[in-house]
């Protein structure tokens, strides 16, 4: 009599024949785990890949934390603008360009600028707030800016102007 050779299934650990396709009791495909096995080894390292980029993300933000703009308000300024007017396809546009210092120790991106316009008894007529994303502002430094807004008050009525940074975020800050 000649003794057969077996092996074990990997999923219900019964013995099987060597040169069986299917494991009788659990019917699982013993030809996919010898597949597994190798090809396991290549799974794991877009796995590793990953756990690193993000445990670096995570060291990033511990050791360079993202700056809030709130805490450094008072260190970016508007240093000087100006107001200009002018007409367009839809209407009459009020303008005001300028300059913007930055005394911070952190660069600044995404500015939110908002101005004021006032008349001449100091009464507030209109407001213009822009998004600016492509203005950088470096640490102690200074750029420049322009709000274009469609100017709701006829331009006799514009006597003064007042401009602030409302908000920004940390250059370092990913989107």
């Amino acid at each position: 009599m000649e003794e057969q050779q077996t092996k074990i299934c990997p999923l219900c650990a019964e013995t099987v024949k060597a040169a069986a396709k299917l494991c009788p009791h659990c019917r699982s495909d013993l030809r996919r785990s010898a597949i597994r096995i190798d090809v396991a080894p290549w799974l794991i390292w877009p796995l590793l890949l990953l756990f690193f980029c993000g445990a670096l993300v995570v060291f990033y933000r511990v050791v360079y934390p993202w700056q809030d703009f709130a805490s450094c308000r008072n260190q970016v300024v508007v240093s000087s603008s100006s107001m200009q007017f002018g007409t367009g396809e839809r209407g009459r546009y009020v303008t005001t360009v300028g300059t913007v210092k930055n005394d911070s120790d952190y660069g600044w991106k995404d500015v939110q600028i908002e101005v004021r316009y006032f008349n001449q008894e100091g009464k507030l007529i209109d407001v213009g707030i822009q998004f600016i994303s492509d203005v950088i502002i470096q640490p102690h430094s200074e750029s420049a800016f322009r709000v274009r807004t469609i100017a709701d008050q006829p331009e006799s009525l514009y006597a003064s102007h007042t401009v602030s940074v409302r908000t920004a975020k940390d250059i370092r800050r990913w989107p």
